[in-house]
């Protein structure tokens, strides 16, 4: 029998982001029902969100980038770099409901429609998670630059960062394609 030690951590990050594939396949699921009214809006999207989507795939590569690095220096480089992107994903994204406006499309409130309540309210609940991960980035900034903990403790920590941060991504994508070809 293999005594394997399980790795607490890292399994509670899988249960939640399998909990959060849940939340957003409902979202969408729930998107695509509403889609058969009679009054539903056909929203194209805005530039800008294809920009976001670059930012944040590009950001995935520089988070990977800081895990695979070798002293604490390099690695909080890349982590600062992915910090910034994760912050310019999200102005873009702020960027991308200001555009949807100026081109005449009510996000919220009685002139709006259904189509764009939905974008709005699954883009920010995308963008709060978004939010904890750059407080989980925050955080490997700090444990790398205090470098107050053994290494492999840091490199572990690193680790279920970016197990989080790619996830971010590739939910993105999904939200981008699902937007884009599917809604």
């Amino acid at each position: 029998m293999s005594s394997k030690k399980i790795d607490t951590k890292k399994l509670l990050l899988w249960v939640a982001i399998c909990s959060l594939i849940m939340m957003f396949a409902g979202f969408t699921s729930a998107y695509l029902v509403k889609k058969n009214q009679l009054n539903w809006l056909i929203i194209p999207l805005p530039l800008i969100f294809y920009i976001s989507t670059t930012v944040i795939v590009v950001s995935s590569y520089f988070m990977n980038a800081a895990v695979k690095q070798t002293t604490l220096k390099s690695k909080q480089f890349y982590l600062l770099i992915t910090f910034i992107l994760g912050i310019s994903f999200i102005v873009l994204q702020l960027i991308g409901f200001k555009d949807l406006e100026q081109m005449g499309v009510a996000l919220i409130g009685n002139n709006s429609n259904a189509a764009a309540s939905f974008l709005v309210v699954i883009n920010s609940v995308h963008i709060l998670h978004v939010v904890g991960g750059l407080c989980a980035l925050g955080y490997g900034l700090y444990i790398t630059s205090r470098n107050n903990k053994p290494f492999e403790v840091i490199e572990n920590s690193l680790k279920l960062i970016a197990i989080f941060w790619h996830f971010l991504g590739i939910l993105w994508l999904y939200l981008f394609v699902f937007y884009k070809w599917i809604a």
